[in-house]
C-alpha cells in the first residue's frame, strides 16, 4: 500500500468514527427530551367526562312523611296538592302549586287574593287518580294515606296527614320541599304579628274578659279548646282568656244549648254550618237565638257576637294569618292587616 492510500484509509476510518459518535449523541439527546415529557394515557379524557356527567345529575333526597319515605329528585317544579290546605302551606313557603284540589269547586280560596292560584290546574274537591295522572306532576302531596300506593305509581308522593300541632306540620312540609329556612322565617314573622295584635287588642279588651268560639252544625253545638282551629288563634296565639271550662278541652266538645250559661262568655265568635249554604245549621241557629238561654248570655246582651267564616276551622298557616286579621278587626272595630 502506498503512503497516499494509507492516509486515505485513515481518514475514512476517522470519518466513520466521528459519524458514529455524532449519531450516538443525537440519539441520547432525543431520549432525554422524550423522558422529560409526561406520559399521555390513551383514555385520559374519560375520568373527566364521567365527573362532568355525574355533576349534571340532579341531586336526590330521601324525605320522611306519614306513609314512610320517598325519594325526591332535584327541585320539583310540577307539584300537585290533593287538598287545598296543602296548597295553603305551599303558598306560605312562596311556592305556587302546579295542580291543586279545589275548595267548594273553585281555586279562588275565600281567604286569599283572587289570583293566588291563577293558572293552577284544578283537580276537583276530591281529586281522582285519572285527573292527577293527566296533570303529570313530578311530586304529589296528599293527606290521604289510603291512596299512597296508587299515587306513587304516578309520581313520587308524600303523605302529610292533619297534624296535632299546625306549626310542626308546616315545618314538616318545609322538610319535604327542602324549604326549612323559609318555614322557620314564616313562623317567626307570624309570631311578630301576634305580638302586634296583642298590643292593639289590649286597648279594647279589659283584663279578665272571657272568650268563646262556638260552632253550630245541624243538631250539634260544639265548643273548641285552646289548641284547635280558630280557638287556637284566640287563646294560644293571642293569649285571650277562655270562658270557664274551655281551657281543659283538648280539641272540641259537643254541648247542649242549656249548658251555655255555664260558660257565659263576654265575647263570642260564632261559626254556623260547613258553608254559607248550610240551611239546616242556619235554621238551628235561628231557633237557639230566639231562646232566653241565648239572649241572656253576656256576649249577646253586650252585642259582642261575631260571625266567623267556615274556613277558619282548619289549622294551616295562611288561614291562621287571616283569622288573626279577622279577630283584630272585630275587637278593635278597625281595619287591620297583619304586618309583613
Amino acid at each position: 500500500m502506498t503512503s497516499y492510500q494509507a492516509v486515505s484509509h485513515r481518514l475514512r476510518r476517522m470519518m466513520t468514527i466521528l459519524l458514529l459518535v455524532l449519531l450516538a449523541v443525537l440519539s441520547a439527546s432525543c431520549a432525554s427530551s422524550e423522558a422529560g415529557k409526561a406520559p399521555v394515557p390513551v383514555e385520559a379524557d374519560k375520568p373527566a367526562a364521567s365527573q362532568t356527567a355525574a355533576s349534571e345529575q340532579p341531586a336526590q333526597r330521601i324525605v320522611q312523611h306519614d306513609a314512610g319515605q320517598t325519594t325526591v329528585t332535584g327541585e320539583p317544579q310540577k307539584i300537585a296538592t290533593l287538598d287545598y290546605r296543602l296548597a295553603d302551606q305551599l303558598l306560605a313557603l312562596g311556592i305556587k302549586p302546579y295542580a291543586s284540589a279545589t275548595y267548594m269547586g273553585s281555586l279562588e280560596l275565600p281567604y286569599l287574593d283572587r289570583d293566588a292560584l291563577t293558572g293552577v290546574i284544578p283537580l276537583g274537591d276530591t281529586p281522582n287518580l285519572e285527573a292527577v295522572a293527566e296533570a303529570e306532576p313530578d311530586l304529589i302531596l296528599s293527606r290521604d294515606a289510603k291512596v299512597y300506593d296508587e299515587l306513587s305509581k304516578i309520581a313520587p308522593t308524600a303523605i302529610l296527614e292533619t297534624p296535632d300541632d299546625w306549626r310542626e306540620g308546616f315545618l314538616k312540609m318545609g322538610d319535604v320541599l327542602n324549604k326549612q329556612e323559609e318555614a322557620r322565617k314564616w313562623l317567626e314573622q307570624y309570631d311578630q304579628q301576634l305580638t302586634e295584635a296583642r298590643k292593639r287588642i289590649a286597648e279594647h279588651v279589659k283584663p279578665g274578659e272571657t272568650f268563646m268560639y262556638l260552632r253550630i252544625q245541624p243538631k250539634v253545638i260544639r265548643v273548641y279548646g285552646p289548641n284547635h282551629g280558630f280557638a287556637e288563634v284566640l287563646f294560644s296565639g293571642l293569649g285571650l282568656t277562655p270562658a270557664p271550662g274551655i281551657e281543659s278541652i283538648e280539641r272540641a266538645e259537643q254541648i247542649s244549648l242549656e249548658s251555655l250559661p255555664n260558660y257565659n262568655p263576654d265575647y263570642l265568635f260564632l261559626e254556623v254550618g260547613n258553608s254559607d249554604e248550610d240551611a239546616a245549621a242556619q235554621a238551628d241557629y235561628e231557633t237557639y237565638a230566639a231562646t232566653s238561654v241565648w239572649r241572656n248570655l253576656n256576649a249577646v246582651k253586650q252585642g259582642r257576637v261575631y260571625s266567623v267564616p267556615h274556613w277558619t276551622i282548619s289549622d294551616y298557616p295562611l288561614i291562621k294569618e287571616k283569622s288573626l286579621e279577622l279577630i283584630v278587626h272585630e275587637l278593635t272595630e278597625a281595619s287591620w292587616a297583619a304586618p309583613k
